[in-house]
């Protein structure tokens, strides 16, 4: 991309971090910390999808075959979040359950729900609409020149720092925000509900902090001082993962960086200074001497109490709501409405706290099957671009939004990160960021069908957010 191209789209970019902010600020529809909070993500979408009809260079050039699979498997589970909003009739209504809202739904090759239930279909069209925006969001990363990529990775960093740094404020005076109603007040949350949520977003934006410490030295007449600039956020970011007592969160961090160095290593004595592993080091030890304490207590609580056995049997609640809707599911976000309240103490939990089995309560095997498809897709585009990008700053942008997505890939092992809309755009984002490196050439215009039907979602998307808009006001 020419330099006098990035200067005309250098908006675009502007307004794709301006939505990642947002998005990173507030984690809806989980509780949403900012006013009009519902319908802001869904606007944001819809101006970036026009956006992308408007300027299909955005798009970067045509995808390889294991993006494009990730591509269909992703379009795929937006499709059939439509097909279960859709108000079926007759027999039809047995593969959309969301259709029948005081009843118990079925689907073919299925059983009847064992007790009449109340689905919330409205549910599922807020969290299509945050789908469709975390595609946007993918689609213009992706597209996005070496030194956009460098600015999205940064907004990314500044906005999880901002997260870290209230979150470890409030936690040592002992006080949360008056708006946001904490599951775990004792522990480090920033404006999120729930401190393993917060621990999320923090852990994918810690290897690219990292990763920009560790370039800033190679910028001609480069300082220390710049390799410092990026490493405070990094501390911050480690210390708050510390002092969110997320086992979950922790382990992922762990596995996070040891992607990182493992992809890093072909590039990493060219691009890696002394000083800054030396810096990356002393930092390392200092958060660890600061937190580790609070969340080894944690560890030990999992072999006090029901801790050690709430989880498993939330999955098998998920397991069992699946068996009722094994083929096309229960409705993307009904699970919640299905899933027994079981309590932590004084704490309800309505969600399955693994979101692969809770894609198949949701999504039968059908969203299972392509969701399996999309991981696969994911993995093989991260490896054949790691065997393939020489050492050099792209490779190093690259290793750490792999780490960072891969990281939190492992956490929903035990929580649910994407039903949150903060993480699931960060992770857009830094999946883009990931797709996007060493794919930047001269972009060709796209089809005229693939404009017109980016402007017609974008444009549904914008009157929808406009009508809820006006429906809050009144």
């Amino acid at each position: 991309m020419s330099a006098e191209s990035e200067s005309e789209t250098s908006w675009a970019w502007a307004a794709v971090a301006l939505a990642a902010c947002v998005a990173l600020v507030a984690p809806w529809p989980e509780g949403a910390v900012l006013p009009l909070g519902a319908w802001l993500p869904e606007l944001a979408g819809a101006a970036l999808l026009i956006l992308c009809a408007a300027r299909p260079e955005l798009l970067g050039r045509g995808p390889s075959r294991g993006e494009r699979l990730l591509g269909v498997a992703l379009l795929g589970l937006i499709l059939l979040a439509i097909l279960q909003l859709l108000p079926l009739g007759g027999a039809l209504e047995t593969i959309s359950p969301n259709s029948v809202r005081s009843r118990a739904p079925f689907v073919p090759a299925g059983r009847s729900a064992p007790s009449t239930l109340t689905l919330y279909p409205y549910k599922t069209r807020l969290v299509l609409c945050a789908w469709v925006t975390a595609a946007a969001l993918l689609v213009a990363a992706r597209g996005a020149s070496r030194r956009q990529a460098r600015w999205i990775a940064g907004a990314l960093v500044v906005a999880a720092t901002l997260q870290a740094v209230v979150g470890i404020g409030l936690h040592l005076a002992g006080s949360t925000l008056p708006w946001v109603d904490a599951h775990s007040p004792s522990r480090a949350h920033g404006s999120f509900r729930n401190a393993n949520h917060f621990a999320g977003l923090l852990l994918m934006a810690l290897p690219l902090s990292l990763a920009l410490s560790g370039l800033a030295n190679r910028r001609p007449g480069a300082r220390v001082g710049a390799e410092v600039l990026w490493l405070v956020p990094a501390g911050l970011l480690a210390l708050g993962i510390l002092l969110s007592g997320s086992r979950g969160g922790a382990l992922a961090t762990l596995i996070a960086m040891a992607v990182f160095v493992v992809l890093l290593v072909p590039g990493g004595p060219k691009h890696i200074s002394r000083g800054f592993l030396a810096l990356t080091s002393g930092t390392v030890l200092l958060v660890g001497l600061a937190g580790v304490s609070s969340l080894a207590d944690r560890f030990l609580g999992l072999t006090e109490g029901k801790l050690s056995v709430l989880r498993p049997s939330l999955w098998r609640t998920a397991l069992g709501i699946w068996s009722d809707f094994p083929l096309l599911g229960a409705g993307v976000r009904s699970h919640e409405q299905l899933t027994p309240a079981r309590r932590e103490g004084s704490q309800l939990l309505n969600a399955t706290h693994n979101d692969y089995l809770n894609l198949l309560a949701d999504c039968g095997l059908a969203g299972a099957l392509l969701g399996a498809v999309a991981l696969g897709a994911l993995v093989w585009v991260v490896r054949k671009r790691a065997l393939a990008l020489p050492s050099g700053p792209e490779r190093t942008l690259f290793a750490a939004a792999a780490a960072g997505v891969l990281g939190l890939l492992s956490a929903v092992v035990v929580e649910f990160h994407l039903q949150i809309s903060a993480n699931l755009w960060a992770c857009a984002l830094a999946c883009g960021l990931l797709l996007g490196a060493g794919s930047r050439r001269s972009a060709p215009r796209a089809s005229r069908a693939l404009r017109v039907a980016l402007l017609l979602a974008g444009g549904l998307l914008a009157v929808d957010a406009t009508r809820q808009a006006v429906a809050e006001w009144q």
